[in-house]
């Protein structure tokens, strides 16, 4: 699926198509959910989400499966999901203010139109494969 990895001079976006994250479960999950840690492992531009290696901003609510949902919905910039302050209440400015202006001024529903289109010429070019890896 399509994700910005970057943003080019002109402040256009550079997509990327493969994205890696780590999902740390703490041992005494379910119970203990704000130890869970989502590490990104590939290049995301994205104000929620740190750079390669870096923490997600991201507050746990449910089960391993709403998470691996969630992310694909983060990966997409759905507005709801990165919430631009000045587009919600209590909204702040995540992890990198300078991503989450850039996001503001190309505008939300842009790109999330921008990504949905991309993966939907995507799905429309090659068979659709779901992969899972889970890793010790």
């Amino acid at each position: 699926m399509p994700g910005v990895a970057g943003v080019d001079s002109l402040g256009s976006p550079e997509l990327s198509f493969y994205h890696h994250f780590q999902i740390t479960l703490p041992r005494e999950y379910p119970q203990n959910l704000a130890q869970i840690k989502i590490i990104n492992k590939t290049p995301l531009y994205h104000p929620r989400i740190a750079g390669v290696g870096g923490k997600a901003c991201y507050t746990v609510n449910g089960e391993v499966d709403r998470i691996l949902t969630d992310i694909v919905f983060n990966v997409l910039m759905r507005p709801e999901t990165v919430r631009p302050p000045g587009q919600y209440k209590d909204a702040d400015w995540g992890l990198d203010s300078s991503k989450m202006k850039w996001y503001i001024k190309y505008g939300p529903e842009k790109l999330y139109t921008l990504l949905k289109e991309e993966w939907g010429k995507k799905q429309n070019q090659q068979e659709v494969r779901k992969k899972v890896q889970f890793m010790d």
